[in-house]
């Protein structure tokens, strides 16, 4: 069954500033698992497991008195652990190409971060898709479920390159925003709280409204309606 995405909800908007005002500060706090190429990809994720299960619990409580369309009907709720996976699967892509690629972007902020943050996420966003399309054909134990007012349906795939591209955007205006926190002398984990709710609400405010300027379907979400009892949300 394919969704096509005509647009994307305002909701994308509050959604990516809380996101990243849980994940940034994570980061910060816990700096000694930066040490080393596995140190990283450990605290990628850490981060990004962790920073999904706050956002997912969030919107999980909201549906009961916001409105999240999906497939004619009403998001009722999201599998947590599943998406909480695929944050950390997301976030350890996403720091993976961070370091391979940011010996070679030799530039200076916020140029550096605006094009390792393209390169890494777009790159990150892209293999994610591949490897989630993999997955989901083989197993159902780790497809992320989400459950409306309508039926339950297994997310199957979606347009990589379309969400690569639009990842990348978002990222390039979100890192050098989320980066500020380097120059401020106050407190470093409430600092990047405050910058990376500033640099997600700025992210998603570009991505939503570049959404808005498109006249045709832009990406196709391709997923599988559930019946069957034992697979549970």
């Amino acid at each position: 069954m394919d969704i096509r995405i005509w647009r994307v909800s305002p909701h994308i908007i509050w959604f990516m500033g809380l996101l990243e005002a849980v994940t940034v500060p994570l980061v910060v706090w816990l700096p000694t698992l930066e040490t080393g190429g596995m140190g990283i990809l450990l605290l990628g994720a850490i981060v990004g497991f962790a920073g999904v299960v706050v956002v997912v619990y969030a919107l999980n409580t909201l549906t009961r008195w916001l409105s999240f369309r999906f497939a004619d009907g009403r998001i009722v709720r999201l599998s947590v652990f599943t998406s909480a996976f695929w944050g950390g699967v997301t976030l350890t892509l996403l720091f993976a190409f961070q370091v391979l690629f940011a010996p070679i972007v030799a530039l200076s902020y916020p140029w550096r971060d605006i094009v390792l943050g393209f390169i890494s996420t777009s790159l990150g966003v892209l293999c994610l898709g591949y490897l989630y399309r993999a997955v989901a054909r083989r197993t159902h134990v780790l497809t992320v479920v989400i459950r409306t007012d309508k039926g339950r349906f297994a997310l199957r795939s979606f347009s990589e390159a379309t969400f690569a591209g639009l990842a990348g955007i978002y990222e390039a205006v979100a890192v050098p925003v989320i980066n500020l926190w380097f120059h401020s002398d106050a407190n470093p984990v409430l600092m990047s709280a405050i910058t990376g709710a500033a640099g997600g609400l700025a992210g998603g405010l570009l991505i939503w409204f570049i959404a808005r300027l498109l006249r045709a379907p832009f990406a196709i979400i391709r997923v599988r309606p559930l019946q069957h009892p034992a697979i549970q949300a």
